[in-house]
């Protein structure tokens, strides 16, 4: 796409960056297309290299989940703008964990926010060393600031993330999970296991012992978005992109859906996730050593196992677009391969209700 293609804001913007008429060209990159705080991201490239636009704005998306302008919601559209004027903690750097290097920042005149930021590379299939070695880092750098006045000076950070999130994806059709004849359309009966309805309804049952379970553990400084589509690598340091949730989560919070969502999006095959939970909890409980952290290790592996209650929801929601007909798609909106998709979502949410399965015999619940 050529450089005509930017908006007149966005074309001052560039010169501004890049020099007065420089040859630019300009695609779009996928991004969730359901919350509405990020209104498009597009890579822009000129001769001498290449950055990416990222446009924040509140008035987009889905009704339920638009941008917010309250600070407290984990929706505030200005929450990753702020984070770049206030940098990461120290802890992150000391971990070699930092923010993309920031281009320039412009308030456009409708209010939304241009972040213009380097290049990072494409998503690669991570590697389970890599896994570790990204939850190592995550470890040592929220472990050493974990603490009740993590917060102070900074109220936009996101409080209870995990229940406005499951109270923003209401209304859901939890009653298809008991619909027998939505369990009889040829896409559900060939690629879901029959009994993974009752194992999420029991799930989500469990969802406000879970909330409660991961609402005691010791707080730390969390992504709340971490996957593998939001981690690249740059010389060296790793570099977290998409921190428009992030604020108070639990330690080990991160690691946890770090370890769920590798497998929702066709990123990783759903029979790896053993290995790479054993890979990422391994790393973060390394990384906790290093720092002298001296909480009870047993907080992580209960972090990743009350996490599956954010993606309790994925099930119920997949059953009402089978019976509507209007197919799924994974993230960004990309067209995949439907059956090997609710296969892939089937094989990693029954990984996930096994896991709280083993967590609930172990509580007594």
């Amino acid at each position: 796409m050529p450089s005509h293609a930017l908006d007149s804001e966005a074309r001052l913007e560039a010169d501004r960056i890049f020099g007065c008429g420089a040859d630019l060209t300009v695609h779009g990159l996928g991004h969730s297309t359901r919350t509405g705080v990020t209104k498009g991201v597009w890579e822009v490239a000129h001769p001498d290299g290449r950055a990416v636009l990222k446009l924040l704005s509140p008035g987009t998306g889905d009704s339920g989940w638009r941008g917010s302008f309250d600070e407290t919601d984990f929706r505030y559209w200005r929450r990753e703008a702020l984070l770049f004027e206030a940098g990461l903690p120290q802890a992150f750097g000391e971990a070699g964990i930092r923010l993309p290097r920031l281009l320039g920042s412009f308030q456009r005149g409708n209010g939304d926010i241009a972040l213009w930021m380097e290049a990072l590379g494409l998503e690669t299939d991570w590697t389970l060393d890599e896994y570790h070695e990204t939850a190592r880092r995550f470890g040592h750098a929220q472990g050493s600031m974990a603490g009740p006045s993590l917060a102070a000076g900074h109220p936009w950070l996101t409080r209870e993330f995990l229940p406005q999130y499951l109270a923003a994806a209401e209304p859901i059709p939890w009653h298809l999970l008991e619909d027998e004849c939505v369990w009889e359309i040829p896409l559900v009966a060939e690629c879901i296991p029959r009994d993974l309805g009752r194992r999420i309804r029991s799930l989500h049952e469990d969802a406000s012992r879970l909330l409660a379970l991961i609402g005691e553990l010791p707080r730390t400084l969390c992504h709340l978005d971490l996957w593998p589509a939001n981690l690249f690598w740059a010389e060296g340091d790793l570099v977290p992109i998409d921190w428009a949730f992030c604020g108070l989560g639990a330690v080990g919070e991160d690691a946890g859906n770090l370890i769920a969502d590798s497998a929702f999006d066709l990123l990783r095959p759903a029979g790896l996730l053993p290995r790479i939970e054993e890979a990422v909890v391994g790393g973060y409980l390394v990384g906790l050593k290093e720092v002298g952290w001296a909480g009870d290790a047993d907080a992580v592996p209960m972090a990743v196992a009350a996490g599956a209650v954010k993606f309790s929801w994925l099930l119920p929601v997949m059953l009402e677009r089978a019976a509507a007909g209007t197919g799924h798609v994974g993230y960004g909106g990309r067209a995949e391969d439907e059956r090997l998709l609710y296969r892939e979502r089937a094989a990693a949410l029954s990984y996930l209700a096994e896991r709280v399965e083993r967590l609930r015999a172990r509580l007594g619940w």
